[in-house]
């Protein structure tokens, strides 16, 4: 049940970082655009290298998780 969910985890993040990209109207600000891009890569990042065995305290999906955390915090300050 646990590989079900891990996997179930790991798609939604690749799933959610292509629907990102594909949701950046050309109205969006510049700067927003540009850090709703950013998370979107990053969230293919950190799925792509799930699926492909990486773990969560492994230092470079740690730090792509960071990048991730950092990317929402600027995204809503910019929408406030």
């Amino acid at each position: 049940m646990a590989n079900v969910q891990a996997t179930h985890a790991q798609l939604s993040l690749v799933a959610g970082g292509w629907y990102l990209r594909e949701q950046v109207d050309p109205a969006t600000p510049p700067t927003l655009a540009a850090d709703v891009q950013k998370l979107a890569n990053t969230l293919l990042d950190l799925g792509a290298n799930a699926i492909a065995g990486a773990k969560n305290a492994d230092p470079p999906q740690a730090a792509r998780m960071d990048d991730a955390n950092s990317a929402f915090g600027r995204i809503e300050e910019l929408c406030r």
